[in-house]
């Protein structure tokens, strides 16, 4: 025979079911979400080539650094855009937001699709770093509809934090939700879902 809960008892348990999966969801979402690799730096010379092995690597600071001299050797405002967002997603791995954010205030005003999205998943990751989830959302706000295929799952994990972050934590499970339908395998969904 089961003993019946006090009405108080059930009436929390929704909300503390709730509460307890919003939690789990947005400890998953930080800990599985950093942007992506990026925009490819389009240049098949031997210092390039050195610069993404770097970055593949985990040697972040040295291929923010040669990253970064690439940039300064680029012959076309595009190509050191590209390499300048590169340097500061290498600086974002080694937590090294004021190098991030310098990086971002040296690009050009117009930038092409691909590198908009790359830099406004820099900006939203460093806002949220910040403590400032509007900027962040502002941020993602700014990317060209449809998300691109290879940034989806990035962007709608920041969105997520973020939206957790603006204590919307309605809209945040959507965006997480939203998320877990672009990742592939059990693992991945799993940890999406704290």
């Amino acid at each position: 025979m089961q003993r019946a809960m006090p009405q108080s008892v059930n009436a929390r348990w929704p909300a503390y079911w709730t509460m307890f999966a919003v939690a789990g969801m947005a400890v998953g979402l930080g800990a599985c979400t950093t942007p992506g690799a990026g925009p490819q730096t389009q240049r098949g010379d031997p210092q390039s080539i050195q610069a993404e092995k770097l970055a593949r690597e985990g040697n972040h600071k040295e291929a923010a650094a040669a990253f970064e001299t690439l940039a300064t050797q680029a012959t076309t405002a595009e190509v050191r855009d590209r390499l300048l967002l590169r340097a500061a997603q290498q600086h974002l791995q080694t937590g090294d937001n004021d190098q991030a954010t310098a990086l971002l205030t040296r690009l050009s005003p117009q930038l092409p699709t691909q590198d908009r999205v790359a830099r406004a998943q820099i900006a939203a990751e460093l806002a949220l770093r910040a403590q400032r989830p509007d900027k962040a959302l502002a941020e993602l706000n700014l990317i060209p509809q449809p998300l691109p295929p290879d940034a989806v799952t990035e962007i709608l994990g920041l969105r997520a934090r973020a939206l957790f972050g603006l204590n919307r934590p309605a809209a945040g499970v959507m965006a997480a939700l939203d998320r877990d339908k672009t990742l592939k395998t059990q693992a991945e969904q799993r940890a999406n879902s704290g």
